[in-house]
Formats: structure tokens, sequence, C-alpha cells
């Protein structure tokens, strides 16, 4: 081998075994790290499992102890040794982790206690030292109290105590339920948790002793709950509580800690570092073989270098990473491109096992508004501008490209934490210099997620797509993120909006009927049509789907026009039936200010010879508003054409009484919502009522929706509500089945049958 091609050949060989040196000694040190991080990780999640399934099982024992509570409230002493035991009996019998269960007086001395018969001598607990000092803090408390872990004699068990006080309706201690869990069963929180090697749980008292503990060490319980555990170790898991992270203790554990104020408990999880070293030692293994085989392929190519032209290759190879280069990189940014940006995905998620990446898309929504105010020359140095200071407020190992016209991507190993997302959002709210120009470029930033929210570059950059759009509704928020929903949702859309033409032309679509019943006089008033369609393709499709559908493809006017002719065919056809009945569609706001609207409507009544006075038109309180902003001719149709209008879903949208007084309504229907929770709460109840009287005082009639028992129509009927719909009363039902449903109800009568009974009344009077 010539001298002058062997000496750079040594000097490479030397650097290449250097570096891979260095990396060899880099990825030691990254592994350990990784693996210290994993089970710190790992530490803290169980810790927060563990404190999660401690406060839940607590406050589910003490959700029971106040039933029983309310139970025992009322009893007397007497009654206690009857009706009382056969409680805490049923208490005892349900949870086999308890020790005993019984009743004190607020003096201390219990009165019942299970399996001792009455009449037994029963201690008094403010005399026994293990049981005084949460005896007292029960007395005190609302909530349920722990004791301290005490060797319970009478069963030979350790036990962990807990009390809960029974109070009158003055909030005066009347009795206190005592019991205790079994330490070794799984009553005590965290006892049945399946733990790794290594790792260990455990219950502090805010007070320093032990509570519980798994695993156990039986021989050692007297020693570790009879005495409080050292000030400085106690002093430091208080510390680690208040910082909420996971802190090394004595150089060989993990410690996590969580803190419960309602129980004064501190959850510890510890987890021994010698699984740590195993783990790291299973993973330096195969990186030690690539390491020694990496040097053995660069002294072989070292070796064999002589047999090649270093030089024309190396030329050769430049030329064509400048072409590729070229070919993948934006021309105004000087960033990757789209397809630069592609490629680098394709390859690392191709062939890293494990990899995670986060991917933010800001697209600076203001720049369009600059190219038109001040010219696109402008826009252009401020997106080149942008660029270039971004490059220099990224760490190193972010990779970003110019995506779009005025989008920018950035990819981000998850495992990196030195990128903040309100870093970045306040760095595209600075003003950017553009030669004594300072101008803002804000940007809506999404955040999508390697493999979570994709496996594919074509299905992460749906995610981004959607993710974007959650961003535009508050582009000075948080990130938006991919909702996986939402993409199903818009699929399904689509099918709707390919099905929905298809489905009006070849009447797809069909109505259903609901009565309406006045509950003075027991009569059916008048019945809602509703839209329904059942599609050979999509099923069953809900207007909540379609409705929104129709509104983006133009199509509300045909479709309230097909509401309207086919309402008025299938009731005029039963005519006889619908004698009195008034008909009450939907009707959307855009259809208001139409003249053709008013027009048809109108030729619609005459042709099917249907009474003005018994249509009626509902419109949402969010569509009313709407309305309320149109020309005040607008509200002067109804009048004109004699129909009734209603105000639907009255008390879920704005409720402004501005809209109320301006808008000519006969009729206030008060959404579900509210009759839902009539019989169960107070508040309900109150802002019924309310509605009531105000949609009376204004002059128009009140129906409340949603009807399904007939204890929400009795009290509806006691507050003076006009009238009534809902599941109770009728389920929507087509044309047919209403008029048959009319010829054999028996609770509600027709107009017809009360125009009778007052015609014989007066015959025979």
């Amino acid at each position: 081998m010539p001298n002058w091609v062997g000496q750079p050949l040594r000097f490479l060989f030397l650097l290449f075994l250097g570096t891979v040196s260095l990396i060899f000694v880099f990825l030691l040190w990254k592994t350990w790290q990784d693996t210290v991080h994993d089970y710190a990780d790992a530490t803290n999640a169980l810790n927060a499992l563990y404190a999660q399934t401690a406060r839940d099982s607590l406050l589910a024992y003490e959700a029971e102890l106040r039933v029983l509570g309310e139970s025992l409230a009322d009893m007397s002493e007497q009654e206690l040794q009857t009706r009382g035991r056969a409680l805490i009996e049923r208490v005892k019998a349900r949870n086999t982790g308890l020790a005993g269960f019984g009743l004190a007086r607020p003096d201390g001395q219990l009165v019942l206690v299970t399996d001792f018969p009455p009449g037994t001598a029963l201690p008094n607990l403010n005399e026994i030292p293990e049981t005084r000092d949460s005896f007292q803090k029960a007395l005190k408390s609302d909530h349920m109290v722990l004791g301290r872990t005490y060797f319970f004699k009478l069963f030979f068990e350790w036990v962990v105590p807990f009390r809960f006080t029974v109070r009158d309706d003055q909030g005066q201690p009347q009795w206190v339920m005592t019991s205790a869990f079994l330490l070794g069963s799984d009553a005590v929180p965290g006892t049945s948790l399946s733990l790794q090697e290594g790792q260990s749980i455990s219950l502090v008292r805010g007070d320093g002793y032990l509570q519980s503990a798994n695993p156990p060490e039986m021989e050692q319980w007297y020693w570790v709950f009879s005495r409080p555990m050292p000030k400085d170790h106690f002093d430091f898991i208080k510390q680690v509580a208040e910082q909420g992270r996971v802190e090394k203790w004595m150089d060989q554990i993990f410690l996590a800690v969580r803190y419960l104020p309602e129980y004064d408990l501190y959850v510890l999880t510890e987890q021994s570092l010698h699984p740590v070293y195993a783990s790291f030692q299973s993973l330096v293994l195969p990186q030690l073989v690539a390491y020694l085989g990496l040097l053995a392929l660069g002294y072989g190519a070292y070796r064999l270098a002589w047999a090649t032209h270093l030089s024309s290759l190396r030329q050769r190879e430049l030329h064509v990473e400048r072409m590729r280069e070229l070919a993948l990189r934006d021309a105004l940014t000087g960033l990757p491109n789209r397809q630069a940006l592609r490629r680098w995905l394709d390859t690392r998620m191709s062939h890293a096992q494990g990899l995670r990446l986060t991917i933010y898309t800001c697209e600076l929504f203001y720049l369009q508004r600059i190219r038109e105010g001040f010219g696109y020359s402008l826009g252009e140095d401020l997106l080149r501008t942008v660029a270039l200071q971004l490059q220099v407020f990224l760490p190193e190992g972010i990779f970003l490209a110019r995506v779009e016209e005025n989008r920018l991507s950035l990819v981000v190993p998850t495992d990196m934490d030195n990128l903040s997302e309100n870093d970045l959002r306040q760095f595209f709210q600075q003003r950017f210099d553009l030669g004594g120009r300072a101008m803002h470029c804000p940007a809506a930033i999404s955040r999508v997620h390697f493999p979570d929210d994709g496996e594919t570059v074509e299905q992460l950059s749906q995610a981004a797509m959607i993710a974007l759009a959650e961003a535009r509704k508050d582009p000075y928020g948080p990130p938006g993120r991919f909702i996986p929903e939402r993409l199903e949702r818009g699929q399904f859309r689509l099918r709707i909006a390919d099905r929905l033409k298809h489905a009006l032309n070849e009447g797809a679509l069909s109505l259903v009927y609901q009565p309406q019943v006045d509950l003075a006089s027991r009569s059916i008033i008048g019945v809602e049509a509703l839209l329904r369609w059942q599609d050979e393709e999509l099923g069953t499709v809900s207007p909540a789907d379609f409705v929104p559908v129709a509104e983006e493809m133009g199509l509300m006017h045909e479709l309230g026009q097909y509401v309207i002719r086919k309402a008025l065919q299938e009731c005029s056809s039963q005519r006889a039936a619908m004698q009195g009945i008034r008909l009450a569609i939907n009707v959307c706001a855009d259809e208001l200010h139409r003249v053709s609207y008013w027009q048809e409507l109108g030729r619609s009544l005459s042709r099917k010879n249907w009474p003005a006075e018994q249509f009626e038109l509902e419109m949402t309180e969010r569509l009313l508003v709407q309305s309320s902003q149109l020309r005040k001719q607008t509200w002067l149709k109804p009048n004109e054409l004699g129909v009734r209008l209603a105000i639907d879903d009255f008390g879920t949208g704005y409720s402004s009484l501005a809209y109320l007084a301006q808008i000519p309504a006969q009729l206030m229907k008060i959404d579900r919502l509210f009759i839902d929770h009539l019989l169960d709460s107070e508040n309900y109840r109150t802002l019924v009522q309310s509605m009531i009287v105000l949609g009376q005082s204004m002059g128009m009639e009140v129906l409340a929706e949603g009807v399904e028992t007939s204890e929400q129509l009795r009290r509806l009927q006691d507050m003076g509500c006009d009238q009534a719909q809902g599941y109770y009363i009728a389920r929507p039902m087509s044309m047919a089945a209403l008029v048959q449903w009319m010829e054999q109800e028996t609770r509600w009568r027709t107009p017809a049958e009360i125009t009778r009974s007052r015609e014989d009344r007066e015959l025979w009077s």
C-alpha cells in the first residue's frame, strides 16, 4: 500500500476507533440512565396505582359506613340490640376481612359488638390506650378515622382499627361505629396487589407509625407497628410526597410517596436496585457484542481499503448527495420539505424497534393576512425569518421541515424532555424583526404521536390534519390533539353525505309522530312530526347525524319542504282522526328569512286544507337567537299565515329574556334535561317551576318534554304545567300506529271525544 494512501487511512481508522468507543461509552451511560428512568417510572406508576386503590377502598368502606349510619341514626339502645345487631352482623358477614363490628356511645362505652350476646360486659374505648386517640379523633371528624395498628388480644390478630361517627340532624354525635381490618386479609388496601422482585408497598400514618405493609414481615410486626419510624426517615418521606417525584433512599432503593389527606396516610412504594442492575447487564451484553463486531468490521475495512478508489468514489457520493438534498429542500427557507419528512419518517419507522415520536404541526395562520396587507415578498421574508430563528431555538435532535405553504412540522423523539410546549407557543407569539419592522406571526399548533396516533406516514398525516383542526378552535391554547372518534365521525359523515341526496330523491326518509297532551283536560291536543332515516347501506341514521350534514350540503330547504309535504299529506289522509289536533314540525334558522319558505308553507297548508292555527313551527333557543338578528319583518310572517310558533329545548341554550319579549311564540317547551331530574333535585324542581311561571306570564302555553313516569306527570300537574310529551304518554309512531293508538287509548281523550261529551252534557242539562 503506498504511504500517501496509508497515512490518511490510518488516521481514519484511529478516528473510527475513538468515535465508536465514545459512542459505546455514551450508549452504556444512556442505557443505564434509561434503565434507571424506567424503573423509577414503574415505581411511580405502582405508587399511583396503590394510592388510588387505597383511596378507593377506604372511600368505599366510608360510603358503606355512611349508609349504615343513616339506618342506625334514629335507633335507641334497645333497638340496637335487635335491629341494629342484625344490620352490623350483615356488614360483618359481607366483609370477611373485618375482625368485628361494634357501636359505642359518644363517651366511649361499647354497647353492641358482633359475636357478643346482649348483656356481655364490654369495654370503654376511651379507657384503652390503643383506641383512645382514634376514638377522640372520630368524634371530631366527618370522615372515617383509622387508628394505630395494634395486636388485638381477643382475636389474637393484628388489626387496623377504624371509627366512624353517626350524627343526628343537629350534627351531634349519636353513635360511633368501630371495627378493624385483619392485617393479613385482602380488606387492607394494597394487600392483594401482586408485586415484582424488589418491590414493596406500605401505608404510614401521619404520626410516623406504620399502618400496613406488603409483603408482610410477620416475625417483625411487633417491632414495626409498636413504635414510630425515626424522625429523619419520616421527614424524608414527607419531603418526597411534597416534591411528587421518585427519590433514592439509602442509595439502594427507589422511593415514591403520595399523601392521602382524607385519612392522613402516606402511601409508600419502594423498589430495590438489585433488579435494576440485572436489567442493565442484560441490555449491555448485546451492545458489547455489537461494539466488538463493529471494531472488527472497521479493521477489516481498513485492511481492504487499498483496493478502492476512495477519492473518486467520495466525489460521486457528494454529487449524488447534493442532488438528493436539492430535491428534498424547500427553496425559500432551506428546510427539508414534505417529501424529505416522509422519507425521514419512513426510514425510522421501518427500522427502529420501540421508536416513539411526537410530531408538532405549526400553522402560521396570520401569514396570509400579512401577504394580503403588506405584499407577498414581505410575507416570504417573515416566513424565512421564522424558519431561521426556529432552527436556532430548537434543541439538537429535532427534525424541522416546511410541509405546506404556511405550515412547519417538528419531529421530536419522545424521550427528549428539553422542548417545552409552552416555550414553543411563546416562540410564535414574539415579534420578529424584518429589517426595522417588527411583526407578529402566531401559529396554531397540533400534536400527534407515533405509533399511538398512526403507524404509517399517511395515518400520521391524517391524524395531524384532524389535530390541527382542533388547534384552530383555540390557536392560542394548548396544542390540538388527535381525536380518533373525529376521524371515524368524519368518514361516517362522508358516507351520510353520499347517501342523503339519494334518500331524498328516492323517498327513503319517513316520519313518526309523538303525541302531546293537555294536562287539565287530559286530552290529546297535538303531535310532533319527527324525521327518521333507515338506509339500506348505513342502517338507522340519527337526525343528530344527518341534519348537520344536510346543513353543510345546502339541503335543509329540500329537507324542510319534504317534512312539511309528507306530514300534511299523512295527517290530511287521516283527517277524521286528526280533527282538532295540531301538527308541530321543527324548522331551521336559515329558512326563516326565505320569502319562498313562507310562500311554499302557505301553499302547502292551502293545498291540503289544513287549518293554519293547527300548524306549529318549533325552533330551538339557539336558532331563535340567530333568527332574532334578522329583519323584524321575519316575525310578521307567522302572524300573516296564522301558524303557531314554539320555543323548543328551553333552558339549555341562551335562555335570554330579550328574545322572549321580541318573538311572538305561543308555546314554550321545557327541555327533557330538567324533567329527568325533577324528582331527585330540589334545584331542578325550582327551575322547572320558574320556567312554567315565566312562560305563562309571557302569555305562552308551557309543555314539558321527556315525561317518562307517572310521578313526573303528577308533579308537573301540581306545578301548573299546561301540556306534556314523552314516553310515558306515547313513543313516536307511524301515522297508522298513531290512529290506532288514539282509538284504543283510554287515559287521554281526543278533541272529538271532548266535543261529544260537551254536547251530551248540554243535551241532558
